[in-house]
Protein backbone atom coordinates (compact mmCIF):
# COMPACT_ATOMS: atom_id res chain seq x y z
CA UNK A 1 0.00 0.00 0.00
CA UNK A 2 1.15 3.64 -1.00
CA UNK A 3 -0.21 4.73 2.47
CA UNK A 4 1.81 2.15 4.14
CA UNK A 5 4.27 4.14 7.30
CA UNK A 6 6.99 1.66 6.93
CA UNK A 7 6.88 2.41 3.63
CA UNK A 8 6.76 6.54 3.70
CA UNK A 9 9.50 6.56 6.18
CA UNK A 10 11.60 5.05 3.41
CA UNK A 11 10.31 7.64 0.93
CA UNK A 12 11.72 10.32 3.37
CA UNK A 13 15.02 9.12 3.65
CA UNK A 14 18.13 11.20 2.28
CA UNK A 15 19.06 11.50 -1.51
CA UNK A 16 21.73 9.22 -2.66
CA UNK A 17 24.68 11.37 -3.79
CA UNK A 18 27.23 10.49 -6.76
CA UNK A 19 29.97 12.31 -7.39
CA UNK A 20 32.35 12.62 -10.17
CA UNK A 21 36.34 12.86 -9.94
CA UNK A 22 35.88 16.69 -11.04
CA UNK A 23 33.18 17.79 -8.62
CA UNK A 24 29.93 17.18 -9.99
CA UNK A 25 27.20 16.40 -7.09
CA UNK A 26 23.90 14.35 -8.20
CA UNK A 27 21.32 13.82 -5.65
CA UNK A 28 19.07 10.77 -6.14
CA UNK A 29 16.03 9.78 -4.31
CA UNK A 30 14.49 6.53 -4.26
CA UNK A 31 11.02 7.56 -4.40
CA UNK A 32 10.17 8.58 -8.23
CA UNK A 33 13.82 7.80 -8.92
CA UNK A 34 13.96 11.69 -8.55
CA UNK A 35 16.66 14.09 -9.00
CA UNK A 36 16.73 16.25 -6.06
CA UNK A 37 20.07 18.54 -6.94
CA UNK A 38 22.76 18.58 -9.57
CA UNK A 39 25.80 20.50 -8.30
CA UNK A 40 28.54 22.54 -10.36
CA UNK A 41 31.71 23.60 -8.75
CA UNK A 42 31.83 26.63 -10.86
CA UNK A 43 34.74 29.33 -10.89
CA UNK A 44 31.66 31.05 -8.93
CA UNK A 45 31.64 28.30 -6.30
CA UNK A 46 28.95 25.31 -6.19
CA UNK A 47 25.37 26.12 -8.04
CA UNK A 48 23.02 23.87 -7.97
CA UNK A 49 21.50 23.66 -11.38
CA UNK A 50 18.22 21.54 -11.04
CA UNK A 51 15.24 22.61 -8.73
CA UNK A 52 14.13 20.39 -6.01
CA UNK A 53 12.42 20.49 -2.57
CA UNK A 54 15.24 20.43 0.41
CA UNK A 55 13.13 18.25 2.20
CA UNK A 56 12.36 14.59 0.91
CA UNK A 57 8.77 14.84 2.52
CA UNK A 58 8.05 17.42 0.27
CA UNK A 59 7.86 15.16 -2.79
CA UNK A 60 4.71 13.20 -1.37
CA UNK A 61 2.45 16.26 -2.17
CA UNK A 62 4.77 17.36 -5.62
CA UNK A 63 2.68 18.34 -7.90
CA UNK A 64 5.28 18.86 -10.72
CA UNK A 65 6.67 15.79 -11.32
CA UNK A 66 9.52 17.20 -10.21
CA UNK A 67 12.70 15.87 -11.01
CA UNK A 68 11.17 12.74 -11.41
CA UNK A 69 10.97 9.26 -13.69
CA UNK A 70 7.46 9.53 -15.59
CA UNK A 71 5.72 6.20 -16.36
CA UNK A 72 4.59 4.04 -18.00
CA UNK A 73 3.77 6.62 -20.65
CA UNK A 74 5.18 9.83 -20.03
CA UNK A 75 3.02 12.79 -22.11
CA UNK A 76 -0.37 12.25 -22.44
CA UNK A 77 -2.28 9.45 -23.82
CA UNK A 78 -5.73 10.69 -25.57
CA UNK A 79 -9.03 10.55 -22.99
CA UNK A 80 -6.93 7.54 -21.20
CA UNK A 81 -7.83 5.36 -24.29
CA UNK A 82 -5.92 2.27 -25.30
CA UNK A 83 -6.45 -0.01 -27.72
CA UNK A 84 -5.40 -3.45 -26.59
CA UNK A 85 -5.66 -6.38 -29.71
CA UNK A 86 -8.89 -4.77 -31.09
CA UNK A 87 -10.21 -4.38 -27.89
CA UNK A 88 -10.62 -0.85 -25.48
CA UNK A 89 -8.56 -0.13 -22.07
CA UNK A 90 -9.11 2.51 -20.10
CA UNK A 91 -6.29 4.41 -18.12
CA UNK A 92 -5.94 5.89 -15.25
CA UNK A 93 -7.11 9.77 -15.64
CA UNK A 94 -6.33 12.72 -12.84
CA UNK A 95 -6.59 16.01 -12.14
CA UNK A 96 -3.26 17.03 -13.47
CA UNK A 97 -3.57 16.88 -17.10
CA UNK A 98 -7.16 15.16 -17.01
CA UNK A 99 -9.37 14.59 -18.72
CA UNK A 100 -5.99 12.96 -20.58
CA UNK A 101 -3.76 10.70 -18.50
CA UNK A 102 -0.47 12.19 -18.39
CA UNK A 103 2.59 10.52 -17.16
CA UNK A 104 1.59 7.53 -16.61
CA UNK A 105 -1.59 8.66 -14.46
CA UNK A 106 -2.10 10.17 -11.07
CA UNK A 107 -0.52 7.16 -9.81
CA UNK A 108 2.50 6.54 -12.28
CA UNK A 109 5.85 6.09 -11.73
CA UNK A 110 6.60 9.49 -10.13
CA UNK A 111 4.79 8.80 -6.97
CA UNK A 112 6.12 5.60 -6.51
CA UNK A 113 9.14 4.01 -3.98
CA UNK A 114 11.88 2.71 -6.19
CA UNK A 115 14.27 -0.27 -4.97
CA UNK A 116 17.61 -0.09 -4.73
CA UNK A 117 18.77 -2.92 -6.64
CA UNK A 118 22.68 -2.94 -5.21
CA UNK A 119 24.74 -0.51 -2.89
CA UNK A 120 24.93 2.92 -4.50
CA UNK A 121 28.44 3.55 -6.07
CA UNK A 122 30.25 6.42 -6.06
CA UNK A 123 29.29 7.26 -9.50
CA UNK A 124 26.36 5.23 -9.99
CA UNK A 125 23.09 3.87 -8.45
CA UNK A 126 20.21 1.56 -10.41
CA UNK A 127 16.95 1.34 -9.24
CA UNK A 128 14.08 -0.81 -10.10
CA UNK A 129 10.32 -0.93 -10.13
CA UNK A 130 7.80 -3.90 -10.53
CA UNK A 131 4.63 -2.95 -11.92
CA UNK A 132 1.92 -5.26 -12.02
CA UNK A 133 -0.82 -6.31 -14.86
CA UNK A 134 -3.57 -3.75 -14.50
CA UNK A 135 -1.29 -0.47 -12.76
CA UNK A 136 -3.32 2.50 -14.08
CA UNK A 137 -5.03 0.52 -16.33
CA UNK A 138 -2.05 -0.75 -18.62
CA UNK A 139 -1.59 -3.84 -19.51
CA UNK A 140 1.47 -6.55 -18.82
CA UNK A 141 3.51 -7.11 -15.90
CA UNK A 142 6.44 -4.35 -16.12
CA UNK A 143 9.81 -5.10 -14.90
CA UNK A 144 12.18 -1.61 -15.23
CA UNK A 145 15.37 0.06 -14.09
CA UNK A 146 16.84 3.01 -14.90
CA UNK A 147 20.23 3.80 -13.75
CA UNK A 148 21.58 7.23 -12.85
CA UNK A 149 25.65 7.04 -13.31
CA UNK A 150 28.20 10.49 -13.29
CA UNK A 151 30.77 10.88 -15.85
CA UNK A 152 34.23 12.65 -16.28
CA UNK A 153 33.40 15.67 -17.76
CA UNK A 154 30.64 17.16 -15.79
CA UNK A 155 28.14 14.63 -17.69
CA UNK A 156 25.14 12.47 -16.18
CA UNK A 157 24.10 9.72 -17.91
CA UNK A 158 20.44 7.94 -17.53
CA UNK A 159 20.15 4.38 -18.77
CA UNK A 160 16.62 3.43 -19.23
CA UNK A 161 15.51 -0.85 -19.19
CA UNK A 162 12.36 -2.40 -19.06
CA UNK A 163 10.42 -5.72 -19.69
CA UNK A 164 6.73 -6.92 -19.80
CA UNK A 165 5.13 -10.13 -19.47
CA UNK A 166 2.51 -8.97 -22.35
CA UNK A 167 2.03 -6.52 -24.96
CA UNK A 168 2.33 -2.76 -23.63
CA UNK A 169 3.39 0.78 -24.06
CA UNK A 170 6.18 2.47 -22.39
CA UNK A 171 7.60 5.90 -22.84
CA UNK A 172 9.77 6.06 -19.65
CA UNK A 173 11.43 9.98 -19.30
CA UNK A 174 12.93 12.10 -16.84
CA UNK A 175 11.42 15.62 -15.73
CA UNK A 176 13.79 17.39 -14.31
CA UNK A 177 13.72 21.01 -14.10
CA UNK A 178 17.19 22.81 -14.99
CA UNK A 179 18.30 26.32 -14.32
CA UNK A 180 21.46 27.25 -14.81
CA UNK A 181 21.65 30.26 -13.20
CA UNK A 182 21.36 28.44 -10.14
CA UNK A 183 18.13 29.53 -8.42
CA UNK A 184 14.50 29.66 -9.62
CA UNK A 185 13.94 32.82 -10.73
CA UNK A 186 13.61 32.82 -14.62
CA UNK A 187 15.03 31.15 -17.16
CA UNK A 188 13.40 33.03 -20.15
CA UNK A 189 16.86 34.79 -20.61
CA UNK A 190 18.20 30.85 -21.31
CA UNK A 191 19.06 31.05 -24.77
CA UNK A 192 17.91 27.34 -26.09
CA UNK A 193 18.88 25.04 -29.13
CA UNK A 194 17.40 22.31 -30.72
CA UNK A 195 18.45 19.77 -33.27
CA UNK A 196 14.90 19.34 -34.55
CA UNK A 197 13.45 20.04 -38.23
CA UNK A 198 10.10 18.99 -37.47
CA UNK A 199 7.57 19.52 -34.51
CA UNK A 200 3.83 17.34 -33.60
CA UNK A 201 1.60 19.69 -33.72
CA UNK A 202 -1.20 20.18 -31.11
CA UNK A 203 -5.03 20.31 -30.68
CA UNK A 204 -6.40 23.21 -27.88
CA UNK A 205 -6.71 19.84 -25.88
CA UNK A 206 -2.90 19.68 -26.14
CA UNK A 207 -3.33 16.05 -27.66
CA UNK A 208 -1.12 16.00 -31.43
CA UNK A 209 -3.05 15.94 -34.00
CA UNK A 210 -1.30 12.99 -35.72
CA UNK A 211 0.88 15.43 -38.03
CA UNK A 212 4.99 15.83 -38.50
CA UNK A 213 5.11 19.84 -39.68
CA UNK A 214 8.58 21.14 -40.21
CA UNK A 215 9.68 23.64 -37.74
CA UNK A 216 10.37 26.12 -40.87
CA UNK A 217 8.39 29.68 -40.42
CA UNK A 218 7.08 28.90 -37.48
CA UNK A 219 8.00 29.82 -34.12
CA UNK A 220 8.51 26.53 -32.91
CA UNK A 221 11.79 26.80 -35.41
CA UNK A 222 14.32 26.95 -32.45
CA UNK A 223 17.62 25.63 -34.88
CA UNK A 224 19.43 28.50 -34.13
CA UNK A 225 20.04 29.86 -30.60
CA UNK A 226 17.26 31.53 -29.58
CA UNK A 227 16.48 33.85 -26.41
CA UNK A 228 13.08 32.07 -24.43
CA UNK A 229 11.95 35.95 -23.84
CA UNK A 230 12.43 36.94 -27.29
CA UNK A 231 10.53 33.93 -28.68
CA UNK A 232 7.88 33.98 -26.53
CA UNK A 233 6.70 37.72 -27.22
CA UNK A 234 6.77 37.16 -30.80
CA UNK A 235 3.38 34.53 -30.18
CA UNK A 236 0.01 34.34 -28.68
CA UNK A 237 0.46 30.57 -28.69
CA UNK A 238 3.49 31.02 -26.13
CA UNK A 239 1.97 33.35 -23.77
CA UNK A 240 2.19 30.05 -20.96
CA UNK A 241 5.61 29.42 -22.75
CA UNK A 242 6.64 26.17 -24.47
CA UNK A 243 5.16 22.57 -23.97
CA UNK A 244 5.99 20.89 -27.20
CA UNK A 245 7.23 17.56 -28.35
CA UNK A 246 9.48 17.92 -30.92
CA UNK A 247 11.52 15.35 -33.60
CA UNK A 248 15.22 15.15 -32.98
CA UNK A 249 17.22 14.84 -35.89
CA UNK A 250 18.97 11.69 -36.76
CA UNK A 251 17.85 8.27 -36.13
CA UNK A 252 15.77 6.79 -33.13
CA UNK A 253 18.16 4.13 -31.29
CA UNK A 254 21.43 6.11 -31.91
CA UNK A 255 22.66 8.51 -29.11
CA UNK A 256 22.67 11.95 -30.98
CA UNK A 257 22.64 15.65 -30.01
CA UNK A 258 18.93 17.18 -29.10
CA UNK A 259 19.28 20.40 -27.40
CA UNK A 260 21.32 22.96 -26.30
CA UNK A 261 20.97 25.58 -23.62
CA UNK A 262 23.12 28.30 -22.15
CA UNK A 263 22.72 31.50 -19.85
CA UNK A 264 24.68 34.78 -20.23
CA UNK A 265 24.25 35.40 -16.87
CA UNK A 266 26.24 32.23 -15.37
CA UNK A 267 27.88 31.40 -18.31
CA UNK A 268 26.95 27.61 -17.71
CA UNK A 269 26.46 25.51 -20.79
CA UNK A 270 23.99 22.03 -20.79
CA UNK A 271 23.98 19.86 -23.97
CA UNK A 272 21.68 17.00 -24.09
CA UNK A 273 22.20 13.72 -25.64
CA UNK A 274 19.91 10.47 -26.50
CA UNK A 275 18.87 7.34 -28.47
CA UNK A 276 14.87 8.72 -28.31
CA UNK A 277 12.76 9.67 -31.00
CA UNK A 278 11.84 13.17 -28.97
CA UNK A 279 11.79 15.69 -26.81
CA UNK A 280 9.53 18.07 -24.79
CA UNK A 281 10.38 21.66 -24.14
CA UNK A 282 8.84 22.83 -21.13
CA UNK A 283 9.23 25.97 -19.96
CA UNK A 284 7.69 25.91 -16.33
CA UNK A 285 5.01 27.57 -16.78
CA UNK A 286 2.46 26.22 -14.82
CA UNK A 287 4.85 26.22 -11.86
CA UNK A 288 4.11 27.58 -8.35
CA UNK A 289 5.15 27.47 -4.98
CA UNK A 290 7.63 27.26 -3.80
CA UNK A 291 8.74 27.58 -7.21
CA UNK A 292 8.00 30.78 -9.94
CA UNK A 293 6.72 30.52 -12.82
CA UNK A 294 9.09 29.94 -15.70
CA UNK A 295 11.44 28.74 -12.53
CA UNK A 296 12.95 25.62 -14.50
CA UNK A 297 12.55 24.15 -17.58
CA UNK A 298 12.50 20.56 -18.99
CA UNK A 299 13.94 19.24 -21.56
CA UNK A 300 12.43 15.33 -21.82
CA UNK A 301 13.37 12.94 -24.02
CA UNK A 302 11.13 10.69 -24.74
CA UNK A 303 8.73 9.06 -27.17
CA UNK A 304 5.99 11.28 -28.54
CA UNK A 305 2.60 12.35 -26.77
CA UNK A 306 -0.20 9.77 -27.60
CA UNK A 307 2.34 7.82 -29.97
CA UNK A 308 -0.06 4.70 -28.95
CA UNK A 309 -3.25 6.08 -30.87
CA UNK A 310 -1.00 7.49 -33.39
CA UNK A 311 -0.19 5.56 -36.19
CA UNK A 312 2.26 7.84 -38.20
CA UNK A 313 4.54 8.24 -34.64
CA UNK A 314 7.15 5.94 -33.41
CA UNK A 315 5.62 2.59 -32.42
CA UNK A 316 5.59 3.14 -28.07
CA UNK A 317 4.83 -1.15 -27.64
CA UNK A 318 6.71 -3.52 -26.00
CA UNK A 319 6.33 -6.95 -26.35
CA UNK A 320 7.31 -10.06 -24.52
CA UNK A 321 10.66 -10.81 -25.17
CA UNK A 322 11.82 -7.37 -25.84
CA UNK A 323 13.93 -5.54 -24.23
CA UNK A 324 13.31 -1.88 -23.91
CA UNK A 325 16.46 0.35 -23.82
CA UNK A 326 17.23 4.37 -23.94
CA UNK A 327 20.18 6.02 -23.27
CA UNK A 328 20.05 10.09 -22.04
CA UNK A 329 23.04 12.05 -21.62
CA UNK A 330 23.17 16.03 -19.61
CA UNK A 331 26.75 17.57 -20.08
CA UNK A 332 27.23 20.67 -18.52
CA UNK A 333 30.87 23.11 -19.12
CA UNK A 334 31.74 26.64 -18.31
Amino acid sequence: MLGDPMRRARTEQGPIVLEGNDGLRVSILTHGASIQAIELPTHAGPINVCLGYRDPREYRHDPYFMGSTVGRYAGRIDRGRLSVQSASVALAVGAIGAPHCLHGGPDGFHSRQWELTEDARPHHVLLRIRSPSGDQGFPGALDATVRYQVLNGWQLAIDYCATTTSDTVINLANHAYFNLDGDSDSVLDHIVRLHAEQFTPLLPSLIPTGQVCTVQGTEFDLRCPTRLRERMATSDKLHDGFDQNFVVDGAEGELRAAAEVFSPRSGLYLAVHTTQPGLQLYTGGSLGSPFKRFGGLCLETQNFPDAPNQASFPDPWLKAGQVYRHRTVYKFRQ
